[in-house]
């Protein structure tokens, strides 16, 4: 574990040679749909994790980020300053620590991410 890396990236982390982000995105989806058809033993891929209902069998949708976070919070992270961002955050009442404008930006996708279901 290393504060360089967001909690949420240690449970899986992977490299492939030769191979674009789109490629490692199925990868990474055809990896858990055999855990899951292996574990599970082929059933139906419906599950309640956290009082979500999850469904593996839909489509996985691609979010941008950069949009998302623009459409929740009025923040374009390609213009704006850290004094917007840090302005934002704390209208949002998100605590933070304004070591970067990196961070701040990871910061505001986490909160974001918190409001796609």
């Amino acid at each position: 574990m290393s504060p360089e890396h967001a909690q949420d990236y240690t449970q899986m982390e992977n490299y492939r040679a030769y191979a674009d982000y789109r490629q490692m995105m199925t990868l990474v989806k055809d990896m858990y749909l055999h855990v899951i058809d292996t574990v599970y033993l082929h059933k139906n891929r419906l599950f309640t994790i956290r009082g979500y209902e999850v469904d593996f069998n839909k489509a996985w949708e691609e979010i941008d980020y950069a949009t998302i976070i623009t459409e929740k919070t009025g923040i374009d992270i390609f213009t704006a300053t850290e004094q917007d961002i840090e302005a934002k955050l704390t209208e949002l009442q998100v605590k933070y620590e304004p070591h970067n404008r990196i961070r701040l930006i990871d910061t505001l996708r986490k909160y974001c991410r918190k409001q796609i279901a």
